[in-house]
C-alpha cells in the first residue's frame, strides 16, 4: 500500500476553489495498468459515469499500476485534478518529491 502524509505548512498550496467546474480535457491513452484495473474490476470497456483516477497522482509521484488506481465519478475526479495539479506546480516549484519505497536499506 502507498501512503502519503502531508504535514501542515509542508507544501504551500495555492488557493483553488474546489467547487469549479472544469471541462473536459484531451482524453488520454489508457496504459496497460489501466487495462488491467478495467478487467480486475469487472469493467473491461469502462465503467459510464465514472473514470479510472491515481490514488496519489503520477506528478507527485505516484505509481501508475494497479494498486494505485481506483474509479472515481467524474465530477468529484475534475474537482481532484484541480487540487492535484496546484499541489504538484507547488511540489515542484519547492523541489519536494514522494519518495517511494523502503530508503532505509
Amino acid at each position: 500500500m502507498l501512503a502519503v502524509v502531508l504535514l501542515a505548512g509542508a507544501v504551500q498550496v495555492p488557493d483553488v476553489d474546489m467547487s469549479l467546474d472544469i471541462e473536459v480535457g484531451t482524453k488520454r491513452a489508457p496504459t496497460p495498468a489501466m487495462n488491467q484495473f478495467r478487467k480486475q474490476t469487472g469493467y473491461p470497456n469502462g465503467r459510464p459515469g465514472w473514470v479510472i483516477d491515481h490514488l496519489v497522482p503520477m506528478c507527485a509521484g505516484g505509481p501508475d499500476d494497479v494498486a494505485n488506481l481506483q474509479w472515481q465519478d467524474r465530477t468529484a475526479s475534475y474537482r481532484k485534478d484541480v487540487f492535484e495539479r496546484a499541489l504538484c506546480v507547488a511540489m515542484k516549484k519547492q523541489g519536494l518529491v514522494i519518495v517511494k519505497g523502503d530508503q532505509s536499506k
